[in-house]
């Protein structure tokens, strides 16, 4: 009877060996699956990463790129806006060092254009007056005729740097080149543009 016993019990032991040796094979299997799934999860996932990294350093990219274009053409811009500028400047320098007749020429065109039918004063700087040419003030009182009468004004305005001022009373109309340009400033922008840029 113990001989059959411990058949019993070899033959269970076997039994619950075989059965721990599926078990851990099984297990095993199961691991490798578990493990390679895991694996192609971290590779997938990995993927997933480096696309939404990569697309947000394009976005990066794209937007750093756009800054520096935008700061590219504003720069471009301010550049053009002083050389316009400085066209400006030299446009009312080269009026100013007209010689004294063809100044005076052009001064008389925009006497006639900007005086009221009216008595008023002429204001020039003390450079221009030292400069105007004998006879002006009756000039410009005959080419307005009917239409008003000037008079020099007998104190010079030195903040006239190029051209004159009409006095009729409280108001005064300012024809400094200057304020000219200023006046018309948008206008002649686009020219100058067109003819400097385009």
């Amino acid at each position: 009877m113990m001989a059959g016993i411990e058949t019993i019990t070899r033959r269970i032991a076997e039994s619950a060996h075989s059965e721990a040796q599926e078990l851990l094979e099984q297990a095993r299997v199961d691991a490798a699956a578990q493990l390679q799934q895991a694996e192609q999860q971290a590779v997938l996932l990995r993927d997933q990463v480096l696309a939404r990294a990569q697309e947000q350093a394009q976005q990066i990219k794209r937007a750093a790129e756009s800054d520096v274009e935008r700061d590219e053409k504003q720069q471009l811009l301010q550049a053009k806006n002083r050389v316009i500028d400085r066209v400006f400047d030299l446009s009312v320098q080269r009026l100013r060092q007209l010689d004294d007749d063809r100044y005076f020429t052009v001064l008389k065109g925009l006497i006639l254009q900007y005086a009221r039918p009216a008595a008023g004063e002429l204001v020039l700087s003390a450079a221009d007056r030292k400069r105007m040419p004998s006879g002006f003030m009756h000039l410009i009182d005959a080419a307005l005729g009917e239409k008003g009468r000037l008079q020099l004004c007998e104190q010079s305005d030195e903040t006239i740097n190029g051209g004159f001022v009409l006095r009729y009373g409280n108001v005064d109309i300012n024809c400094s080149f200057a304020a000219l340009l200023a006046q018309r400033r948008e206008e002649l922008t686009q020219q100058v543009y067109r003819l400097l840029f385009d």
